[in-house]
């Protein structure tokens, strides 16, 4: 694989900039590049911790009930996650704590066996 050059990237930039109707477009753009390129990213061994806080043994794992591309997981393992996914995934987590919590809760005072229910499941 040849290592991109200066020329490719202009030419990429002057395609979407070509196909960018309205200077709103473009602004999006611009955002995008910098949450993207510029912004700090959340390393690989993070991603793969928030992975895992949701129930995954790894990356890989869960990018494919994702239904990710494998370049997708390539990129993530190397480069890790925009910020913005970051927020996305710790999310999810809280989410899953707060399933867990409610369970380990309604657990704690019914005794019906729910949580094993949940656990065989991989909901928690």
């Amino acid at each position: 694989m040849k290592p991109s050059s200066s020329s490719d990237l202009k030419q990429v930039l002057a395609k979407a900039i070509y196909t960018l109707p309205t200077p709103t477009d473009l602004k999006l753009v611009a955002q995008r590049f910098v949450d993207h390129a510029v912004e700090p990213r959340l390393s690989g061994s993070d991603v793969i911790a928030l992975v895992q806080e949701l129930g995954y043994s790894d990356l890989d794992s869960f990018c494919r009930d994702v239904g990710l591309p494998d370049h997708i997981i390539d990129r993530w393992k190397r480069f890790g996650i925009s910020a913005e996914m970051g927020q996305i995934f710790a999310f999810l987590a809280l989410q899953r704590r707060r399933v867990r919590d409610a369970v380990d809760e309604f657990e704690a005072t019914r005794h019906v066996g729910l949580d094993e229910f949940f656990r065989d499941r991989g909901l928690i």
